[in-house]
Formats: C-alpha cells, sequence, structure tokens
C-alpha cells in the first residue's frame, strides 16, 4: 500500500522535525496499490478501529490514524467512489491534526529519501521550459506487452529479423539497459554478435530515458499518444502501459510530462473518440492527478497534434471547434484543459499543407497553445535564417497580440534511410538533414531563447530514432554500429568526434539558455571531449547540482534574479532587442544559398520532409564567460476559457522581404 498522490502537499519542519500539511486533496489513500501514485515505500499502522484504506465504501467520519498521528479529522475524508480520487467536492479539510503534529510521531512516518513529490501541483509549468516529445513506440516480441512483435525497429514479426526489414537509422546506445529488457535481432554486428533492442513497455527502459532528462537537466516529455486503433486493441493496451510508465518514471526522477494526441491517420470520428480517450485517462487513469502531470494556468496541459493539415482528413471545421470549445469550457468540469493545437508550420497564412479558410483561422485562434510543426521546414542554418525571419517572427507577434502561447520545434537533424526504403524511390539518402556536430540543433535553441517572447520549445524528439531526431544516447562511431557498413547513422557522420549523450547535453545546456542561468550564446558552450558531469545524483534522479524545476514551473532558487511569470503587463521587447534572425549566428562555410522552396519529403507520422541540405563545418566550441541577461518574462495572461480576446485588427504585411514559396508536403504515416 502507498500514499496516493493528491492535489498539493507541503512538507514543513516544526523544530527539528518535519510534518505534512496537506492542502487540499480527495481520495488521499487509495485500495488500488497499482493506480496509488507519488510517494513509495511508507510504513504505516492502522487504526484499530477502521481500516483507513478503503476501496469501494466511504470512511463516513471515522478519524484516521496513520502511525498513531490523526491526519484527519475531516468528514468523509476518504472517498474512493464519489469521484474517483480526482478531487472535486470531497476535500481533506480537518488538517489541524497534521498540522500541529509537533509530538514527532508524523515526521517519523516520511523519510526525504523516500518521498518523490513534495510541491504541489503548479499553475504555470510550461514557462521557460524545453519540452521533448516522446514516441515511447518500440516494442519486441518478449516484451510482454499485448502486441507480442516487433514495434517499429523493424517491419515484420519475427524472431531474428535481418537489417533488410530494419526501420530506423540511428542505432541505441544500449549498454545502461538491463539485459532482461533487451531481444536479439537478425542484424549483426562488426563482432559477430547481433544487435539488441529495448522495448518502450518495459518500466526501466522509460524510467532510463527519465533519468538521462533528469541528469542532463531536461524538464520533461510530451508522450505522444496515436489514435489509430484506438479502440480496445492490443495496441492501445500497450499504449496506456508506456503512458503508466511515463508517468511512474516522471514521478521518480522529477521530470514533468503531459499527454500529445496524434490525430494523423484518422477522419472526423476521431474527435470524439479522443474525448472520450481523454475521460478514461484523467478518471480511470488519474493521470492529471500526478504531481508532475504539466499543467498550465492552472490546468492541466493536453496537446493535440494534427489540427489544420490538409495531409490529414480531419476536415469538420465544426466539429474541431466544438471539441476545443469543449476542453475549454468550464462544463468540461476535471477534463478542462489548457489546449495546445499541433498544426501546420504555416498555420497563419493559410499555404503549404495548411488548411485555409476564416473556419480554420477562428480554430487557430481559440487555441491556448500553437505548436507549429517544424521538423524539416530548413535543412541547414542558412535555410533556418529564413524560415524564422519570414515565419516565425511574424507567428510569434501575432500569437502574442492574442494572448496564445507560441512553442516552436527545435529538432537537431533528420534521416529516414531505412524507415523509407520501400516506400521511396529512389531511395532517400541517409543523414539527408546534417547535424553538423550540433550546430544546426543549436543555432535554433539561441535563436528562440533570444526571443523575449518564446517562452516554451517543442525538442523534437527524445527518443525518434525511425526519422534521425532523437537526442537521446545513440551510438557515436560508425565502426561501432551494425552491419551493413554505410546502412546505419553514426554521431560522427559529419566528421566530428561526439560522445552518445552529445544531444542530451545540448539540450541541458539551451534549457538554461532559455533560463537565463547560462549567457545568451550562438556558439556551441560545450566541449564534447571534457566529460560530462551530471546534474543528479542516485538511482531516482533527485537533484544535486542544479536544482531540478518544481511543478510550480519555477526552480528552487533563481540566481539570475529573473522575474517570476505573473500575469501584468505585455512584456517589454525593448528589455533586450531581439538579434537579426538573419545574423550570422552560425557560418555557412559552404557558402551555401538560400533555399527559398524550402525541402521536399514523405512526411511520416508528424509531417517531416527528407530534406536534401547538407552541412559539413565543425561547430565552434567555445565556452562563454559573459554575464547572462536577465530575461523579461512577464507575459499577458493567457486567455483563459470563458474570457474574451482582444480584438485586433489584421496585421499589416512587411513589404520589400521575398518570400520562400513555401514547402511541399505529401502526408504518409509512419504509424503510432
Amino acid at each position: 500500500m502507498r500514499l496516493s498522490s493528491f492535489f498539493g502537499f507541503i512538507s514543513v519542519g516544526v523544530g527539528n522535525r518535519r510534518v505534512l500539511v496537506i492542502t487540499s486533496a480527495a481520495n488521499l489513500f487509495e485500495a488500488d496499490d497499482v493506480m496509488s501514485r507519488g510517494v513509495d515505500n511508507i510504513d504505516y499502522k492502522e487504526s484499530a478501529s477502521h481500516n483507513p484504506f478503503v476501496g469501494d465504501d466511504e470512511v463516513g467520519s471515522m478519524p484516521i490514524n496513520y502511525a498513531g498521528t490523526i491526519i484527519s479529522s475531516s468528514s468523509n475524508p476518504v472517498d474512493a467512489d464519489a469521484d474517483g480520487g480526482r478531487g472535486g467536492a470531497h476535500e481533506v479539510t480537518g488538517i489541524d491534526g497534521a498540522v500541529n503534529a509537533t509530538s514527532g510521531e508524523l515526521s517519523d512516518i516520511f523519510d526525504d529519501s523516500s518521498v518523490k513529490a513534495t510541491a504541489a501541483i503548479g499553475s504555470n509549468m510550461l514557462d521557460d521550459q524545453i519540452i521533448c516529445g516522446y514516441q515511447g513506440w518500440y516494442g519486441h516480441p518478449a516484451d510482454g506487452a499485448p502486441i507480442k512483435r516487433w514495434r517499429h525497429w523493424f517491419r515484420v514479426n519475427g524472431t531474428a529479423p535481418p537489417y533488410e526489414d530494419v526501420m530506423v537509422d540511428f542505432y541505441p546506445a544500449i549498454d545502461e539497459y538491463d539485459v532482461g529488457d533487451l531481444m536479439e535481432s537478425g542484424v549483426k554486428m562488426p563482432d559477430g554478435t547481433y544487435a539488441k533492442f529495448f522495448s518502450s513497455a518495459r518500466p526501466n527502459v522509460v524510467l532510463k530515458h527519465f533519468q538521462w532528462m533528469a541528469a542532463y537537466g531536461i524538464s520533461g516529455a510530451f508522450h505522444h499518444r496515436f489514435m489509430t486503433d484506438s479502440g480496445n486493441t492490443p495496441i492501445h493496451a500497450t499504449r496506456t502501459i508506456v503512458l503508466r510508465n511515463v508517468r511512474d518514471a516522471a514521478e521518480a526522477t522529477g521530470r514533468l510530462f503531459a499527454v500529445s494526441y496524434d490525430i494523423a491517420g484518422n477522419g472526423n470520428n476521431v474527435l470524439e473518440r479522443l474525448k472520450n480517450d481523454w475521460i478514461n485517462l484523467v478518471d480511470n487513469e488519474r493521470i492529471t492527478s500526478s504531481n508532475q502531470y504539466i499543467h498550465q494556468n492552472g490546468l492541466p496541459v493536453l496537446h493535440v497534434y494534427g489540427i489544420g493539415f490538409t495531409s490529414i482528413p480531419v476536415n469538420d471545421t465544426t466539429g474541431v471547434q466544438n471539441l476545443i470549445d469543449w476542453f475549454q469550457s468550464t462544463d468540461a468540469g476535471r477534463y478542462r484543459v489548457f489546449f495546445i493545437g499541433g498544426v501546420p508550420g504555416r498555420w497563419r497564412d493559410g499555404v503549404g499543407d495548411s488548411r485555409t479558410g476564416a473556419a480554420w483561422k477562428n480554430i487557430y485562434d481559440s487555441l491556448d497553445g500553437i505548436h507549429p510543426w517544424h521538423v524539416g521546414r530548413w535543412d541547414d542554418a542558412t535555410t533556418f535564417d529564413t524560415y524564422y525571419s519570414d515565419y516565425i517572427a511574424d507567428d510569434v507577434a501575432y500569437c502574442k497580440e492574442r494572448g496564445i502561447r507560441y512553442m516552436p520545434t527545435l529538432w537537431p537533424g533528420f534521416s529516414w534511410h531505412n524507415l523509407k526504403s520501400k516506400e521511396i524511390v529512389p531511395r532517400p539518402a541517409i543523414n539527408s538533414v546534417p547535424r553538423s556536430g550540433g550546430k544546426f540543433m543549436w543555432k535554433q535553441a539561441y535563436t528562440y531563447a533570444a526571443n523575449d517572447d518564446i517562452n516554451t520549445i517543442f525538442c523534437a524528439q527524445f527518443d525518434e530514432v525511425d526519422e534521425g531526431t532523437a537526442v537521446f544516447k545513440v551510438t557515436a562511431r560508425t565502426t561501432d554500429l551494425p552491419l551493413p557498413e554505410g546502412g546505419w547513422l553514426g554521431l560522427d557522420a559529419d566528421g566530428i568526434n561526439l560522445p552518445s549523450d552529445w544531444y542530451l547535453r545540448l539540450a541541458g545546456e539551451a534549457q538554461l539558455m532559455l533560463e537565463r542561468k547560462r549567457p545568451l550564446t550562438g556558439t556551441i558552450p560545450l566541449d564534447p571531449n571534457i566529460p560530462w558531469v551530471p546534474y543528479t545524483s542516485g538511482p531516482t534522479g533527485s537533484p544535486s547540482t542544479r536544482p531540478t524545476r518544481s511543478p510550480t514551473g519555477s526552480p528552487s532558487s533563481n540566481p539570475t534574479n529573473k522575474p517570476t511569470n505573473t500575469p501584468g503587463p505585455t512584456r517589454n521587447p525593448s528589455a533586450r532587442p531581439t538579434p537579426s534572425p538573419t545574423g550570422s549566428l552560425l557560418s555557412n562555410p559552404t557558402n551555401k544559398p538560400t533555399n527559398t522552396s524550402g525541402p521536399t519529403g514523405i512526411p511520416s507520422a508528424r509531417p517531416t520532409p527528407s530534406p536534401t541540405g547538407s552541412q559539413s563545418s565543425n561547430p565552434t566550441i567555445t565556452p562563454t564567460n559573459q554575464t547572462p541577461t536577465i530575461k523579461n518574462t512577464s507575459l499577458n495572461p493567457t486567455r483563459r476559457p470563458g474570457m474574451s480576446r482582444p480584438k485586433v485588427g489584421k496585421k499589416k504585411q512587411s513589404k520589400g522581404r521575398k518570400k520562400p514559396s513555401g514547402i511541399r508536403r505529401k502526408y504518409k504515416r509512419n504509424g503510432g
């Protein structure tokens, strides 16, 4: 039996003891050990007169005796079926026993080593955050999941699939996974052994990923929940298993997480199915009750990718608008959310792969947050400059005027040589958008962080090796890759020797730069030859040298005296001029002309191209000693459901600037 997670508790000191102050709770104790979340390994003593852990009936007015200390004398403090533990009418209000328990009994229950989550749910957890997309879709036949097959590693099932059926370009670094979580394939290694692959359905695999997030200072993840096969199927059941793994790992490591629905590959009937699935996640999985679930403006954050794409056959504008309105309405009750839409890159002007018309514009304008999918929209530093100045900068200004949170996409590179080997003729080249030793990713991170009106960044992706955008640990050296030679991508593909964790390091440094705990710099401030010192210690990723961002969205310390994000006046852009997005933040040694038409290709699970750009330069690796610039973070309060947006006129199109002709998109699902 474990103490359940609940809406808020604060561990406070009384003299030299520590006691628990319950601020607001419902269904504090749960009979179902699987569903309880939060604090593990707590010794407890049940009341002699009544069992305080109740499954189906109510405790009534019986006080709960916990190791001899009365935690609550409230009426009906524990109700397992009145509201399912989600909060609501039944709050624990009689907390005097806990607050006044100075005799020490209560502190004996709680041990600092066992408390995983120690802060109440906050209201602005997206502020100054880089959140990674997390696919979690990998599987193998021996993982114990309902699918019982290879998933996303190979096209076909079988005990030993060969290289010809491989679907990924990067080979993960497997040395830190438990042997029992891996399965051999039919792909040979240079030493004659066989390549092994992990499964996301294994809890320790996901825990390892979140431990890496904690160790490198990455805030957390949006877990992608694909709506194909969303009925009672083995695939969907496996996705729920992975989501539970994500929740448990986030709680164990102090990371943040939220659900990101993907509606690609569906028709208009997905809208009702998505709504029902969310109700199930809230009611039965209690996903939003976790202290680590991302909240913004006091509401759980929900991300829905696929809104407005011409390639996705969800074209019922009335249905889409009604779904958004319901999620934002007080009528939704506990299902109400802060709604972020995953939209096309050219959503604002309705061109390229974006649907157009007044109804779609109204849909975009009604969102609480906008996340354009930018993977493949540029293929080197120069084309990024062009795209940023022509589209993203205006997107940011447009959203600021309307109180919409803008979340651009940060991505390290792209390659789907194996994924599309049987679908695209000629076969896509490996390393189609080179990473250039991190220079490509850092250019984006710096430009975003330098804009005072960008507070949240979506990093695509943590574990996406299908399309080569992963930032987690992969095989660094080409000589260590599986066979055949030339069939896989190593981190040294651009002629730069890098450690397997290089992009985790960059993501963590970008997070610090966004928070102004590092100087703004257009050059990579790390040396790959210097061994990395993790930010964390211990198996659960408890912070040591750097404070873990609390669930309130604020770090426990504020070394740069950065202003707190409270509702207030519009952020002052003159506090620090945004650098010219076309400036030479990173060099273009090949003098490559700007690609105004953008890369082309066939995207998969999220519209991503097979660009042909090339980079070969070694990034400048120069640690900086600049004084950090204090970033002004006071935003206009983002529109809450029921609040009207200010009326603004149509923004004038700037003149004298040549616009790229657009990026051609042809959509084909990769599958969830």
